[in-house]
């Protein structure tokens, strides 16, 4: 077990390594990963068993991602499409350019999470009606036959 230090806070960890986080996090298991804000970047836990585990380098030293959407690729590189954001473990009364970096991607993350939710509840509130799959598909399917002859005569 190691211990991981932010702010006034600490979490005792297990380091795991790629092939066990994605047993964790494989879709029966209904697991949540979450990206820790830390000074020097973000990392990944999961609570599993009552003990967090990280993602650790082989050294057993905790894998850090230097932004956000490094972490966010690679998670969707490894088909995990959502997580979670705690910047708990941040200091918001420092100074520290690195930890207003971190405290600003949390903040971009959580506005494009407001607006994405509302659109689909605009999506699902909306009275009109909606058009059956098989009907789009044909529509579609005309557009694609038109644009494609009209290709071929160029």
């Amino acid at each position: 077990m190691k211990t991981i230090v932010g702010g006034s806070m600490e979490t005792t960890f297990q380091p795991i390594d790629q092939t066990v986080l994605m047993e964790l996090l494989a879709p029966q298991k209904s697991r949540v990963a979450r990206a820790f804000g830390l000074k020097e970047g973000w990392h990944l836990l999961v609570h599993h068993g009552g003990t967090a585990k990280a993602l650790a380098l082989e050294d057993g030293g905790l894998r850090i991602f230097t932004t956000l959407e490094a972490l966010d690729d690679y998670l969707r590189d490894h088909g995990i499409p959502h997580f979670l954001v705690d910047i708990s473990k941040l200091d918001r009364t420092t100074n520290d350019p690195a930890v207003a970096e971190r405290l600003r991607e949390a903040q971009k993350n959580e506005e494009h999470n407001a607006w994405f939710r509302q659109q689909v509840q605009e999506a699902l509130d909306d009275p009109s009606p909606s058009i059956p799959h098989s009907v789009v598909e044909e529509k579609f399917a005309a557009r694609r036959t038109e644009l494609l002859k009209k290709l071929s005569k160029v």
